[in-house]
């Protein structure tokens, strides 16, 4: 952002959500990521953050300075109808199963990653599936 706005605020952000195109984006215009390398660039930059790309029908990446490698999470293949709001319900998804996760350590924590995503996904296939963003609760 203008006047490294973004690059001092990043430090005391714990959890951030970005699409592929926003992850390297970013980490091109404030850290000069080569191609390639931007999400590993950003969770190197920002040590407590953790980053979960979506990728559209590919899943999402979560990537954390402390993992060698991005988790990968597919998603499900589902019938897009619309995919209006199908970002926000992932969101809703994630956080509804990350919060219950007290237990912070590393295999627990990779396991709550993945079934954070996993709901994620499912409440996104559930939004893209019908006209319009989800106006009604959704079990998933």
């Amino acid at each position: 952002g203008e006047n490294d706005n973004l690059k001092q605020l990043l430090p005391v952000v714990d959890l951030l959500f970005v699409n592929v195109n926003e992850a390297e984006r970013m980490s091109r215009a404030m850290l000069n990521a080569p191609k390639g390398e931007e999400i590993s660039c950003l969770s190197k930059a920002f040590p407590n953050l953790t980053l979960v790309v979506t990728t559209g029908k590919d899943g999402c990446l979560v990537q954390r300075a402390d993992l060698a490698r991005p988790i990968h999470v597919p998603t499900r293949e589902t019938r897009v109808v619309d995919a209006t709001g199908a970002g926000d319900a992932f969101v809703a998804g994630f956080l509804s199963e990350w919060l219950r996760n007290v237990e912070r350590n590393s295999e627990a924590e990779r396991k709550a990653l993945i079934a954070a995503c996993t709901k994620g996904h499912a409440v996104a296939c559930v939004c893209v599936g019908q006209e319009g963003a989800c106006v009604e609760p959704v079990r998933a």
